[in-house]
């Protein structure tokens, strides 16, 4: 029994020797695995349900009581201040970022959490971490900064010492 080699397409092992063997670039998704194919699809992000506060972006209660450190200022009473400058670190994974540095005329550096009232209620809304949190930050750094919540009632801004 003979047995008939049988040569290959001269056009086909052409393509075969002259095909792009560069490495993939990093990062991409080289044919078949396409996000389609297996189903990782980015996903959406949640909703955040404490509110959406984007760092270094004010609210309303915030930008009313820079306006007020903004008049006390002009006033003489305040150097100057900063919008959560400062990240203090408070134990292991565990920080907290004043919404504002105060510099008082005198020297003393004041950090001040602006709470916004809820409705239909006569209190400022602290959530339990974010009071602990300032209760810790000024057990810690008693000596360093003197902390305080500010929110106002209507005809002007209370002040909390912690």
């Amino acid at each position: 029994m003979a047995t008939t080699l049988r040569l290959p397409d001269m056009a086909a092992y052409e393509a075969l020797r002259n095909r792009d063997t560069s490495p993939t670039v990093p990062g991409s998704n080289p044919w078949p695995h396409t996000p389609e194919m297996c189903g990782s699809f980015p996903k959406e992000a949640k909703p955040n349900p404490r509110g959406g506060h984007t760092p270094g972006k004010m609210n309303k209660s915030e930008l009313s009581f820079s306006m007020h450190l903004d008049m006390r200022k002009l006033g003489g009473e305040v150097k100057d201040w900063k919008f959560e400058a400062v990240k203090l670190k408070l134990a292991d994974r565990c920080t907290y970022t004043p919404d504002f540095n105060v510099e008082m005329v005198n020297g003393d550096l004041v950090m001040v959490e602006v709470k916004a009232k809820w409705n239909g209620k006569g209190k400022p809304h602290w959530e339990d971490d974010s009071r602990v949190k300032i209760r810790v930050a000024a057990d810690l750094f008693r000596g360093w900064f003197q902390f305080f919540g500010a929110h106002w009632d209507g005809s002007q801004w209370v002040y909390e010492g912690f």
